[in-house]
């Protein structure tokens, strides 16, 4: 007998058909037999009853309130109809949102570029190709601090104490120091003393030798934020902040100074806040344990709260109380026009929609697709979204969350979220979601691929640490180098970035492999397919 699991893919051979078939004429054959009808008599009433059982049928599975077997057959192709070739067409869309702007001089799909041209396309087809009796179409709104580096930054050590002939020692912008996101809203012309702040900063009395107006030496680490970190600097009046590394740390991050469970009510740190190396930090600190020095920081930033959306589409059909979710931020930064990230991502969430609804697939449980707004600054959509739900009975109505953020990777890996990284009370859950995807790999795709970590940076976080609903999805790589035996096993270049482009204004159209996409989509679609059309989805995932 075939389990549940198997029955929902499964097919109906040339034996099964056939058996059905016969069976039929052999029963009325034998009785034709017995009443010695003629040969030719016989025929007739055959095909006659056989055309009354086709139609029969065909009435019955056309009126039938439960729909539940022939939707399974209906939805065995359902994977197989999602393409690249569609995929592409979405992205390209998507891309001249990008490029079709007001001011040329941006390519970007981002909050405040082309964020909301993005999802106008999302809505339009949702509306008119998916279909309004299909779902219902919705948007959350919510506000987003957004930050505008406008000029590149200045460090200068002016002034060391003790050496009147001393020479301005001028920093190298990317080498020494960078601007960090958020830190600071406005125009900055300081020159002041360092203040060394105790330890790593994360306790208040580490300020107490603070002096007002001064410069905020900080080393980085412990247990604490960035932006914990300014807003005790800022208590103390403190002009700006330096940031520097430890020891161990070789690359200068422009980490951003501002939480990501920011809400509205927050504050927005206002002084500027430059990251430096250990080695500028530690002269600093020396320096000025012998006695005073002057060092002069020059920024021009901007910080503004605006804002912007999520979208949904919610199946009309299915069970309300278990929902399967599949996501994807729809946002791109500000740097470049995100065709692969995450252009693939929503681009193959909106396909599924068109998909589902144009192979006439009706969820047993409902589905609701999402695309996620500010998700490169901090993941701000979906932490809105899962704030808006925490200990709500929608929470407890979602099954299972799929994300899925840069399916097209040109120098890909085929990555698999690792369920095993989730929090206890949703690891079972999410490693059976990350069980499907291997199904998928294995059994029908039969490639390679990788499992890769859920330990942050998409929109599934949210999910896994705020909530109780379970998590899984793909991604095929951002930044990371491709290792040789990768290489060995995927193909492509080995010590080069899976995605070159990444974050770049070169991430077009052409940054994308479409091999790697369709089957990326594909698996999407099968997993979505198995949990949407699984009679007790719940059990299923979770066990109970």
């Amino acid at each position: 007998m075939r389990s549940e699991r198997t029955a929902l893919t499964h097919r109906i051979t040339d034996e099964e058909e056939s058996a059905i078939v016969y069976d039929s004429l052999d029963s009325w054959w034998y009785k034709l037999q017995q009443k010695k009808l003629w040969i030719g008599i016989g025929v007739v009433v055959v095909v006659a009853v056989l055309a009354a059982v086709v139609l029969i049928v065909a009435l019955s599975a056309g009126l039938s309130d439960d729909d539940d077997n022939d939707n399974k057959h209906k939805g065995t192709n359902y994977y197989e109809s999602v393409t690249a070739t569609n995929i592409q067409k979405h992205l390209a869309k998507l891309f001249a949102t990008a490029n079709n702007l007001t001011n040329n001089t941006v390519n970007s799909r981002s909050v405040r570029n082309g964020y909301n041209e993005s999802a106008a396309y999302i809505i339009q087809q949702l509306e008119q190709v998916v279909g309004k009796d299909f779902c219902e179409v919705s948007t959350q709104d919510f506000v987003v601090p957004v930050y505008q580096q406008l000029d590149s930054p200045k460090l200068v050590l002016t002034a060391v104490s003790g050496n009147g002939s001393f020479s301005p020692l001028a920093y190298q912008l990317g080498v020494d120091f960078i601007g960090m996101r958020y830190g600071g809203n406005g125009t900055y012309n300081i020159s002041a003393g360092i203040s060394v702040v105790a330890n790593v900063g994360c306790d208040p009395s580490d300020y107490d030798s603070v002096a007002p107006n001064s410069i905020a030496l900080i080393q980085r680490g412990g247990n604490c934020t960035f932006y914990g970190k300014a807003l005790l600097a800022e208590a103390k009046n403190a002009a700006a902040i330096l940031f520097y590394n430890q020891v161990t740390t070789t690359v200068i991050t422009a980490a951003r100074v501002f939480d990501s469970t920011w809400v509205p009510t927050d504050p927005i740190i206002q002084i500027p806040s430059l990251g430096i190396s250990y080695s500028v930090g530690n002269t600093l600190r020396s320096l000025s344990e012998r006695g005073p020095i002057e060092v002069n920081l020059v920024t021009r930033s901007q910080v503004t709260v605006d804002p912007t959306f999520n979208v949904f589409c919610t199946t009309k059909k299915g069970d309300p109380k278990n929902i399967v979710m599949a996501g994807a931020h729809l946002d791109s930064v500000p740097e470049g026009p995100g065709v692969n990230d995450n252009g693939s991502g929503s681009s193959s969430v909106l396909e599924l929609a068109v998909q589902m609804a144009r192979q006439g697939i009706t969820p047993h449980n409902k589905v609701t697709f999402a695309w996620w707004g500010a998700e490169e600054l901090g993941l701000i959509g979906s932490r809105a979204y899962v704030r808006s739900i925490v200990n709500t009975t929608q929470e407890k109505d979602i099954v299972a969350y799929l994300n899925f953020d840069m399916l097209g990777s040109p120098n890909y890996v085929p990555g698999i979220h690792n369920g095993t990284d989730t929090p206890a009370n949703v690891r079972n859950g999410s490693v059976v979601i990350q069980g499907l995807f291997e199904e998928f790999f294995n059994k029908v795709l039969k490639k390679p691929y990788e499992l890769t970590g859920m330990s942050g940076g998409s929109d599934y976080y949210p999910f896994v640490i705020y909530t109780n609903i379970a998590a899984g999805g793909l991604a095929t790589g951002a930044s990371a180098l491709k290792t040789m035996d990768q290489r060995a096993i995927f193909g492509g270049f080995a010590d080069t970035q899976l995605d070159t482009c990444y974050h770049m204004p070169c991430d077009t159209l052409d940054n994308i492999d479409a091999v790697c996409l369709q089957d990326m989509a594909r698996a999407a679609a099968y997993v979505l397919q198995r949990l949407a059309l699984e009679k007790d989805v719940r059990k299923f995932v979770y066990g109970a």
